[in-house]
């Protein structure tokens, strides 16, 4: 694996524990409204419609995460504030690495570029490499490209704008929708990050898979 130079990172759900964070708004939110509705089903009903809202026209990332927060909440029957939205958008700033993100990201960072590729705004995606304590060579957000994931607008985007050759980038997600199924079809090189061991199950292509980063950094640093 010491063909590479570069490694670009998804950030929420790859870097940045997205689903815990998701999970204690939306509890929140069930509280508030008081309503009998159990997280895991809201957590689902928001992933598709994310995946819906972004592959509409593009518009920036805190607009999608309203519509779709207003979409889900009102269709289990809560009525939904502009308060409720902007506090969405706000607790995304403060959703937490993995444990292993800075320590592996330090070392790799000793050989490697490392980029960040993600459906974001500028804003939000600067409180979140903060969080993580790292400095990264690039940073393409939905806001640069005017465009989200699974686009493959975006991964051209990455290798054309910023001049990296297809076969000394690797690119590192734990999603199959939104990252390794349009990278790889681009030739890419991918690495899955299978937090949740689905393991050998899976029915799309990618050419790594690790449990987590710290098993990324030691094949990579070997």
């Amino acid at each position: 694996m010491h063909m590479f130079e570069t490694i670009t990172f998804d950030c929420y759900g790859t870097l940045i524990d997205w689903e815990s964070g998701a999970r204690e708004f939306f509890s929140r939110i069930i509280s508030r409204k008081r309503k009998n509705v159990k997280v895991e089903d809201f957590l689902y009903r928001w992933l598709e419609e994310d995946l819906r809202q972004v592959q509409g026209p593009y518009r920036p990332y805190r607009e999608v995460l309203k519509a779709s927060l207003r979409r889900v909440m009102e269709g289990f029957g809560m009525d939904y504030s502009e308060i409720d939205g902007e506090e969405f958008v706000s607790s995304i700033r403060s959703w937490r690495p993995f444990p292993e993100v800075e320590p592996a990201l330090k070392s790799l960072k000793k050989r490697y570029k490392l980029g960040i590729v993600s459906n974001t705004d500028n804003d939000i995606i600067a409180e979140s490499i903060r969080l993580m304590g790292v400095d990264f060579d690039y940073v393409v957000t939905a806001e640069d490209v005017r465009a989200y994931k699974p686009s493959k607008k975006v991964f051209e985007y990455v290798i054309n704008k910023l001049g990296l050759e297809k076969d000394r980038v690797l690119h590192v997600s734990f999603s199959p929708d939104y990252d390794i199924m349009p990278a790889k079809s681009l030739g890419l090189c991918v690495a899955w990050i299978d937090r949740k061991g689905l393991g050998e199950s899976v029915r799309f292509e990618y050419d790594y898979r690790f449990k987590d980063l710290i098993q990324l950094r030691d094949a990579l640093m070997g």
